[in-house]
């Protein structure tokens, strides 16, 4: 059980990197006014939501504190929020 778990903490730390990574190069891609690679570091942005909703899972399963719960659902908000605002929302006006 423990190896599972940290298969688990190792998912998750590589999720929060890449979602810190893709979301830098997005605010830097904006600057430079490089909207292809915008577009694109966003669709990979928003596809980090299937790692976190497996740990939003496993982490019922391992009866993770109300913090860990917490962070995991603000940051599956975020993206939602994040694909509304800029696909769903930007396609439609």
């Amino acid at each position: 059980m423990l190896e599972s778990i940290q298969h688990i903490n190792l998912i998750g730390s590589i999720t929060a990197n890449l979602n810190n990574f893709l979301l830098s190069g997005i605010f830097i891609s904006r600057i430079y006014n490089k909207r292809r690679i915008e577009y694109w570091l966003g669709i990979f942005f928003i596809f980090t939501i299937i790692p976190l909703i497996f740990l939003l899972v496993e982490a019922i399963t391992f009866e993770r504190s109300l913090l860990y719960f917490i962070q995991i659902i603000l940051m599956i908000a975020f993206i939602i929020l994040e694909l509304i605002l800029d696909y769903i929302l930007n396609r439609i006006s």
